[in-house]
């Protein structure tokens, strides 16, 4: 049992249910391997000692893959390597999504009491507070079901996505939000995904339409969209009380244990029942949004709520 001092929660008399202190953390720049093992200690954390916890994290140039995804189908391995950019299995289902520093990305975990019961309200409410905090700096964003923000004018682009885990005493959810779109960026991307087994190498032109960014609309830095979030997200969650906090000594020695134990590696493996899913940010309900590109994978099954559930 996870031993810890610093959570309480106390009953909300007004709502009647119960309220929690909010640990946040924020951080700094990590490898593929740390950060999904930190995904599991924090989901481990709610699930033991019912801990609810925001935290944002930065990513080295990775490719991450939903739990049922095909790697050698949606990823060119080699040009990972040439790349220098890292490849992980998620938890969570869907797409393969490519994040490194230019991205905003966080996790939102806790007792499965404080979340909707409904999966379609949980992915909306996830989104809906992200569009709330990218509105205070007058960036148009929309939801697009089942778990997109968009861009819509003058035409549909991505601009982040979420995921969920769902289990017994415990939901996780993650989510990222495209602080800008360098050259770099956006040919790593294309170079070391593929769709169907297909290079997705020679559609830049068309990628870069469908992808929509936070600097396209305003000057805020990360750290003030990253705080503009956190305030949208305690809302969301009806959370009035929150401290800033660090990793734990036991939490990154667990976090040390779960890489070196090659669990991260070894969720990597295909399995026969493992299919394409193409890439995250040309899909929207299942219908790709590249006319061009659309033949590799022309319906992609959307992520169920079996896609999303852990025993």
């Amino acid at each position: 049992m996870i031993k810890d001092h610093r959570f309480f929660s106390y009953f909300n008399k007004e709502k009647g249910r119960l309220r929690m202190k909010c640990r946040v953390l924020d951080l700094p720049t990590e490898d593929a391997e740390t950060s999904i093992a930190l995904d599991q200690i924090l989901l481990e954390n709610a699930e033991e000692i019912q801990e609810f916890a925001i935290a944002f994290t930065r990513w080295r140039p990775t490719v991450s893959i939903g739990n049922s995804q095909s790697l050698h189908l949606d990823v060119d391995q080699e040009s990972c390597k040439r790349n220098g950019v890292a490849v992980v299995r998620r938890f969570s289902g869907g797409q393969a999504v490519y994040v490194d520093e230019s991205y905003l990305n966080f996790v939102v975990v806790g007792p499965r009491t404080l979340f909707p019961v409904s999966l379609t309200e949980l992915r909306k409410q996830l989104c809906d507070a992200i569009i709330r905090a990218l509105q205070r700096f007058k960036i148009p964003a929309k939801f697009y079901k089942p778990d997109n923000v968009i861009i819509s004018i003058p035409r549909t682009r991505t601009l982040g996505n979420s995921g969920q885990v769902i289990k017994a005493k415990a939901i996780f959810l993650q989510g990222s939000i495209r602080y800008d779109l360098s050259e770099t960026s956006l040919r790593r991307m294309l170079e070391v995904l593929k769709t169907n087994g297909q290079s997705l190498r020679d559609f830049k032109t068309q990628a870069r339409n469908a992808l929509a960014w936070v600097s396209e609309f305003t000057s805020a830095g990360h750290d003030e969209i990253r705080e503009a979030l956190l305030e949208s997200l305690l809302e969301t969650y009806d959370c009035k009380t929150f401290y800033r906090d660090v990793l734990t000594l036991d939490e990154i020695r667990r976090i040390g244990r779960t890489v070196t134990s090659l669990q991260v590696q070894k969720r990597l493996e295909d399995k026969e029942t493992y299919q394409s899913r193409g890439v995250c940010y040309f899909y929207l309900n299942g219908e790709c949004i590249i006319p061009e590109i659309a033949e590799l994978l022309p319906y992609n099954r959307p992520s169920t709520y079996a896609d999303s559930t852990i025993a």
